[in-house]
């Protein structure tokens, strides 16, 4: 799989791997690369934008996310991704811990930890302070979230959800992992109304799911958001 770069603002770059996007920052001291894509030399695409030392963040510990995790150096997360990252395909890697309200302070840029659990236990966004933009991860998108299997838990989502609705004030635009990059901020709060009706089993009528899924999951939507969920028990 090949990656396709693109640069958002000075001294920030997407890139993307099939349907996932990784974020590069350069900073005064090092730079700070947010995910790692599935496969493929993502070190050389990064050192082909900076010089800088890179920092490795990972938002959470799904797949798509940690591919390349094992060329980076100095590797962060919640600890309570530890075990689902060192699970990865590409073996065990050493990890350190990101927790909430850690900064990254890059100089032009100044991240800071949001833990916000529930599409996985240790999943974190990164509020950026200077440029007032939030980095949600696969917590905030327009198009399907996938919430079935270990470690999901909706309600624990919901409540995520609320608490980057109360950091709003200090945020004004969102990138997100997939699907459209930037995300309007009112769709928090679509996806916390579609999460409570579900915690509620106020279930819309199911559509069919990519053939990749499990046969027990189909795509729940409201409005312009969606999951990925198990049938319900009936």
């Amino acid at each position: 799989m090949y990656f396709v770069v693109f640069q958002v603002d000075d001294k920030f770059w997407v890139i993307e791997q099939n349907g996932v996007r990784c974020f590069l920052f350069e900073g005064d001291e090092y730079s700070l690369l947010v995910d790692s894509a599935y496969e493929g030399d993502l070190r050389g695409v990064c050192r082909n934008l900076t010089g800088k030392p890179i920092k490795l963040l990972l938002t959470h510990g799904d797949r798509d996310h940690v591919g390349c995790a094992e060329q980076f150096d100095e590797i962060y997360a919640h600890p309570s991704e530890f075990v689902r990252i060192s699970s990865r395909e590409g073996g065990p890697v050493d990890l350190l811990p990101a927790w909430e309200r850690d900064i990254f302070d890059l100089g032009i840029f100044r991240f800071e930890t949001v833990l916000i659990p529930g599409h996985t236990p240790g999943c974190i966004a990164l509020l950026e302070t200077n440029r007032r933009f939030l980095l949600a991860g696969d917590c905030v998108q327009v198009g399907p979230i996938y919430m079935f299997g270990p470690g999901r838990n909706m309600e624990a989502f919901r409540v995520s959800l609320e608490k980057l609705n109360r950091l709003r004030p200090r945020y004004d635009t969102i990138y997100s992992s997939h699907n459209l990059l930037e995300v309007e901020p009112p769709v928090i709060d679509e996806l916390e109304d579609f999460a409570g009706d579900i915690c509620q089993s106020r279930f819309p009528v199911p559509e069919l799911a990519p053939e990749k899924l499990p046969k027990n999951v189909r795509t729940f939507s409201k409005g312009r958001v969606s999951f990925y969920l198990e049938l319900p028990e009936i």
